[in-house]
């Protein structure tokens, strides 16, 4: 087949075109494919970053909880009133 479109300068021509598209084609297909990559990684560590986020807030809020807890126990609070003040902070009355 080479030994023929050596001799025709058209469809060496042609045939160099079509090389040159695909190589083209596949390197689009490939950059592509790294452009997808790199938007799922940031959108994971998005996601991740916010969980983290969260996560630490929580901790705050049990450690905060913990924290005056054990201050009102210092105080010689009961638990029963304790307990009562978590409810009402948890579940504010009047507020709907």
């Amino acid at each position: 087949m080479r030994e023929i479109t050596n001799n025709e300068p058209l469809i060496n021509r042609a045939i160099t075109i079509e090389e040159a598209f695909v190589l083209v084609a596949e390197e689009r297909y490939n950059y592509e494919l790294r452009e997808r990559s790199k938007a799922d990684y940031a959108s994971a560590m998005s996601c991740t970053l916010q969980q983290g986020i969260q996560q630490g807030i929580q901790q705050g809020i049990q450690k905060n909880t913990y924290d005056i807890a054990k201050n009102m126990l210092s105080f010689n609070m009961c638990l029963d009133d304790i307990s009562n003040f978590y409810i009402l902070f948890l579940f504010p009355v009047g507020k709907r």
